[in-house]
């Protein structure tokens, strides 16, 4: 939630800022018809990446299996409210709170 990162992203993200790799350059000039997923450019030119957002496959790891449910504090009015900005944000409506079973 808010500006969390999971281990997963921050042990990737740690690795390709220490060890870079080649930039990777194939890519169409952007047309500014639909905003890309990724782009890159310079000098008043802008080029489509054909990046993923999804750079590496990771199997998919449920919150519950590295928080114990049992035991963790539930999130207070403040931490809860940043989270959800507004009553139109996506699923917070949904969210249980401290009262619920």
């Amino acid at each position: 939630m808010g500006n969390a990162v999971s281990v997963g992203v921050s042990q990737w993200l740690g690795t390709r800022l220490a060890e870079p790799g080649e930039a990777n350059h194939d890519g169409r000039p952007f047309d500014k018809k639909k905003w890309p997923t990724a782009a890159w450019g310079g000098n008043g030119k802008a080029w489509v990446s054909p990046m993923s957002m999804w750079p590496v496959a990771q199997p998919y790891t449920h919150l519950l299996d590295v928080v114990d449910a049992e035991t963790a504090v539930p999130l207070s009015l403040r931490a809860t409210a940043g989270s959800c900005p507004g009553p139109s944000a996506a699923n917070c409506a949904s969210m249980p709170t401290s009262s619920s079973p």
